[in-house]
């Protein structure tokens, strides 16, 4: 089963996402003031006020990339894993590892990337923070559209 805690982690994060998407799409389409000129504005005062509306759309355009890139990349996927992660459906792989990778004890969570039988490679976030390397055999139970899981065996390799 994947760990509770990195489900309600990745759900938490998306919500936030959503949120923060939201606000900055409502300000887009409202065409509000995104440059702000203050009292502690210093350098180049008189060139923010020429080109202030310049600025703002290019900070548009960049709220709405930033936008297109979250709900592409991670907002949309972990909507479609979410009706397995309340029924606990979740895939499973297993593979070997093609990439090493050290000890580390403050990463909470890290990529692991793994080949399966068929060639593919499977790039999955987990919560492990053990030693890889290559050659190792790992068990993984992840959701699949969002990429993240908990590693259920591993071998080391031992050639």
């Amino acid at each position: 089963m994947v760990g509770t805690k990195i489900i309600i982690y990745t759900y938490v994060i998306a919500l936030i996402a959503v949120i923060f998407s939201i606000i900055g799409l409502r300000k887009v389409i409202r065409k509000e003031n995104l440059v702000e000129i203050t009292i502690f504005t210093m350098v180049g005062r008189e060139e923010i006020i020429e080109n202030k509306e310049f600025f703002n759309k290019i900070l548009r355009g960049l709220i709405i990339l930033f936008c297109i890139i979250v709900y592409i990349g991670y907002i949309i996927p972990a909507i479609r894993d979410l009706p397995k992660a309340i029924k606990g459906d979740f895939s499973i792989i297993e593979g070997v590892s093609i990439r090493e990778k050290d000890y580390d004890d403050s990463d909470i969570q890290r990529n692991i990337i793994i080949k399966d039988k068929d060639g593919k490679k499977h790039k999955i976030l987990c919560d492990y923070n053990e030693e890889i390397d290559i050659g190792d055999r790992f068990k993984i139970v992840y959701l699949p559209n969002i990429k993240i899981g908990s590693v259920i065996e591993h071998e080391k390799n031992t050639d």
